[in-house]
């Protein structure tokens, strides 16, 4: 438990539209002042148990609501306010706890002087760790204070008659000492900077490997619109075998009505008959073959994508790179079990329907993955709360369920406001309730209502789309078992709620 709650305050803050270095450094601003405020609160009682409750142990718990106030600066998004807070703070309240602890101890040991000037030391990593290069007053002003406490920590304690001669200490190396902590905090800050100089080539590099990867992903979507060429290829094709099975019918109806007078004229035309239906036959195999060649033919392209994966060399990567890639072969690899998913598909077209299992949390993901760059060029906030994690089905129809609803929820999201879709599965009517809500454009469902699940039917203009979503969602909701209901406002977005048995 205590693990979860460390883990959902250290989110505080953190928003998925945020670029990834955002995101680390609000982590790491919300990981510090939680380990900060452990160890002030340890300290706290370490002290209070062999000292006793001196004025350190309520300097240290005053401390602590400090912590806490930076988290909820870092909720409230004020990121890089919480970020100087620390770092003038930390130092701040050291050199206070220095100064007050000599003021009422009466014994004072000599080793407290080079103790709070070892904790400064330390405490010039916090700006060096927080801020980056580019934000360099920020950077500059965080060491400058750590700096300025130990270059003025004698004179300090002067002013309040505490300083190493006052209190009577005279060691002849004690000058020596002050300089050579000075030394080391330019040598310490000096190499941090060229360490975070070294960081920043490596992003750099990081970046043209992101490149790199869009390009593969531009590959991809040509791969993607040759696919859909086929697709409209094989829709006109079932057109000509409806037009064919039309003909046919056309033919039996002539052959009952000239059956009485012209029996010869009958027996050719059953000879005409009989070639039209082996013609169709043969038609109907090319096309199932064809289906078949599509679905194989789809694993080429990522086959290539892995193989490119493949050849990368993992062990010259450094673990920013090496994550990247892991990355990319995740989502190949998603992409690949996706045209699995779609091989089932045409098994359950034969009538093998296969109802497994299926992780409804992994498939969102998956989804999702598929959509990122969707996602990330909408800059869409997803919220999902399920309350049903798991549910017997065919994965391939939830998937295509779930795509299908996400992507028209992105591609007509209102122009004027952030894209919102919020995804909920739950427990009703002894089944389970698949909902996908946004608040993009809407649909009026008086003018609409009765065409919205027909085939081939869009209903705004200026966006691209064949028409076939909605259908696909309904046909696959009704074979399930299940039903698919709408609410929907013009100009204020969508809700649309999959019942389906559990």
């Amino acid at each position: 438990m205590i693990i979860r709650m460390w883990e959902r305050v250290s989110h505080w803050g953190v928003n998925p539209s945020m670029r990834p270095h955002e995101r680390r450094i609000i982590l790491l601003t919300n990981n510090l002042s939680l380990i900060l405020l452990t160890l002030s609160v340890l300290l706290a009682i370490a002290i209070a148990v062999t000292i006793g409750l001196v004025i350190q142990v309520y300097l240290v718990l005053i401390t602590c609501f400090f912590y806490l106030w930076v988290l909820v600066l870092n909720r409230s998004r004020h990121h890089s306010f919480s970020r100087m807070a620390i770092c003038i703070f930390v130092p701040t309240a050291t050199m206070l706890v220095s100064v007050l602890g000599k003021i009422s101890n009466e014994q004072v040991e000599e080793f407290s002087f080079f103790a709070s000037r070892l904790v400064l030391l330390i405490t010039a990593l916090l700006p060096l760790v927080l801020f980056r290069l580019n934000e360099r007053k920020m950077l500059v002003t965080g060491l400058s204070i750590n700096f300025f406490y130990l270059l003025l920590h004698t004179s300090i304690h002067a002013v309040f008659g505490v300083s190493y001669y006052q209190l009577g200490f005279g060691s002849p190396y004690y000058r020596f000492v002050h300089l050579l902590f000075i030394i080391l905090f330019v040598l310490m800050v000096a190499a941090f900077l060229y360490y975070k100089n070294m960081l920043m080539q490596a992003e750099e590099e990081l970046m043209e490997g992101h490149k790199q990867l869009n390009y593969l992903y531009e590959e991809l979507g040509i791969r993607h619109e040759e696919i859909s060429a086929q697709a409209d290829v094989l829709v006109e094709s079932q057109q000509q075998l409806q037009e064919a099975n039309q003909l046919i019918e056309q033919q039996k109806e002539l052959l009952q009505a000239e059956n009485l007078q012209l029996h010869q004229h009958l027996l050719e035309k059953n000879k005409i008959l009989d070639a039209s239906n082996r013609e169709l036959h043969k038609r109907l195999e090319e096309l199932q073959q064809f289906s078949y060649t599509i679905s194989h033919n789809l694993r080429g392209p990522v086959a290539s994508l892995l193989g490119l994966c493949s050849l990368f060399n993992m062990e010259k990567a450094d673990p920013e790179n090496r994550e990247l890639m892991l990355h990319a072969k995740s989502s190949a690899a998603a992409l690949d079990r996706v045209i699995l998913d779609l091989s089932k598909v045409l098994q359950i077209q034969e009538g093998r329907q296969v109802s497994e299992p299926v992780n409804l949390e992994q498939l969102l993901e998956n989804v999702l993955l598929s959509l990122d760059n969707e996602l990330e060029s909408a800059e869409a906030e997803v919220f999902q709360h399920l309350e049903v994690k798991q549910l017997q089905s065919v994965k391939s129809y939830l998937y295509s369920v779930f795509y299908n609803l996400i992507s028209n929820a992105l591609k007509y999201r209102h122009p004027d406001r952030t894209c919102f879709i919020k995804i909920e599965t739950r427990p009703s009517r002894g089944g389970v309730s698949l909902v996908v809500e946004d608040n993009g454009t809407g649909i009026d469902l008086v003018q609409h209502g009765h065409q919205l699940f027909k085939m081939y039917k869009r209903f705004h203009e200026g966006k691209d789309g064949r028409g076939l979503g909605l259908y696909l969602v309904k046909v696959q909701a009704e074979i399930l078992g299940g039903h698919v209901d709408v609410k929907s406002q013009p100009g204020e977005g969508t809700t649309f709620t999959i019942w389906l048995p559990g």
